[in-house]
Order: C-alpha cells, then sequence, then structure tokens
C-alpha cells in the first residue's frame, strides 16, 4: 500500500517553489527597477520605461513589489512592503489613468499573469516572473 505522506512529500510543494532562487530573480530584476522602503517602484532607465507597453509596465511594478516584499522577509527583518499592490498605486507609478490602468488590470488577472487575493488588490504569479524578466532584458537590448 502506498504511503500518502510519502505520496503528499514527493508530489505537493508550497506555494513559494517557484521562488526558490529568488535571489537571482532579485539580481536579475533589481538592473532595470528600484523599490524604495515605502514600496515605490522606481523605473532606473527612463528610456527602457517608455518601450514597455502598459501591461508589461503593470506586470513590472506588481512584481517588483512582490520580490522586495519576499527580499524583505528573507532577511527577517521588518516587513514594510507589502506583496500587493493596488490600482491607484500602479496609477502613480506609471502615471496613467486609473481607467486605463483597471482595465488592463483585468486583462492580466484573465490571462493568469496576476492574481488578486481580494477586490482590487494584486499580486504577481510567481511563475510568470522570470519571463518578465526576459522581456525587461529583449526590451533593453531593443532601446
Amino acid at each position: 500500500m502506498i504511503n500518502l505522506q510519502n505520496l503528499k512529500n514527493k508530489f505537493l510543494i508550497d506555494e513559494d517553489a517557484e521562488l526558490e532562487n529568488i535571489e537571482h530573480l532579485i539580481d536579475r530584476f533589481s538592473e532595470f527597477v528600484k523599490v524604495d522602503l515605502g514600496g515605490h517602484v522606481v523605473f532606473k532607465d527612463k528610456n527602457l520605461r517608455s518601450n514597455l507597453t502598459i501591461p508589461e509596465k503593470i506586470l513590472v511594478v506588481i512584481a517588483a513589489r512582490f520580490l522586495a516584499s519576499k527580499l524583505q522577509e528573507k532577511l527577517k527583518g521588518e516587513v514594510t512592503i507589502s506583496p500587493t499592490v493596488d490600482a491607484g498605486e500602479i496609477t502613480k507609478f506609471i502615471n496613467v489613468q486609473k481607467t486605463v490602468v483597471a482595465a488592463r488590470l483585468k486583462e492580466l488577472k484573465d490571462e493568469r499573469k496576476i492574481l488578486s487575493p481580494r477586490t482590487g488588490v494584486f499580486s504577481i504569479a510567481p511563475y510568470n516572473i522570470d519571463s518578465i524578466i526576459i522581456r525587461l532584458e529583449e526590451k533593453n537590448k531593443e532601446k
């Protein structure tokens, strides 16, 4: 008879298993953005920022907040950065009208690129972070 605990250990993973290489992801992501202790996301290169589409900018902001929060958790210090972001914050970070941001957020959620743990609040789907970084690297080469 198969032991259920053994099956569980072999088959199930915790939700952060996608992030076991988080240091590498943060290192690559830090080439493009910075996050201050208040959670404000700043693009390091204005030319790159202008080459990104609105959905790409939104993904970068949400991923950056998530990674910054995870970094603070790993450092075991005070966590001042929320892993989630709302439409108002995104509007402020990328300087686009809130209605446009809301429409793009719905599309990204429908595409399962982002998650919404509660109404109006968004987080990145961890399995998408690497593809966001790859896209940033591609766009950076184009500028």
